[in-house]
């Protein structure tokens, strides 16, 4: 145990004095030391409201690249239907189908809360139900669906017209 602290250590020190050695001269002449090993630092940002985000944010240099992820299509959103109601038993009336037919525009936060409130639904109704029916969905489409206009509208008012 001892023989290998000593020995982390003195790998240590000498990864230390050999990133003290290593130095960089810019053109203007000014040198500097490097860091070994290098530090990279990788920054995701992720919104649903660019319109909301600070031009100052989105001005050239801050970003290397903005990727748009558009909303899914009705077979994304029956894939992430399909991933959320996974682990919950359905119900054969349960139509994934039918219900991403329904919820076009939605993303898929709105349709992982539109799972879970279906679940909450299903406990309500019958706190020892064994599975999600179709009219637990129906109930949970009405709920995500006011809330999500409720949500939007409010965030309209904060941003202005």
């Amino acid at each position: 145990h001892v023989r290998k602290r000593a020995r982390r250590e003195g790998r240590r020190r000498e990864m230390i004095r050999a990133s003290e050695s290593r130095r960089c001269r810019w053109a203007s002449g000014r040198t500097r030391t490097l860091s070994w090993p290098p530090i990279l630092v990788l920054l995701i940002g992720a919104t649903n409201r660019l319109d909301a985000l600070d031009a100052a944010l989105l001005r050239p240099g801050r970003f290397d690249e903005v990727i748009s992820v558009p909303l899914p299509d009705a077979a994304g959103r029956r894939h992430v239907l399909a991933i959320h109601a996974d682990a919950m038993p359905l119900h054969r009336s349960v139509d994934l189908d039918d219900i991403a037919a329904r919820t076009h525009g939605w993303s898929g936060a709105q349709l992982h809360a539109l799972c879970r409130e279906a679940a909450m639904y299903a406990l309500r109704n019958d706190l020892g139900a064994e599975c999600v029916h179709q009219t637990d969905f129906a109930a949970a489409f009405k709920h995500v669906a006011r809330a999500s206009h409720e949500q939007a509208s409010t965030a309209v008012m904060q941003t202005g017209p």
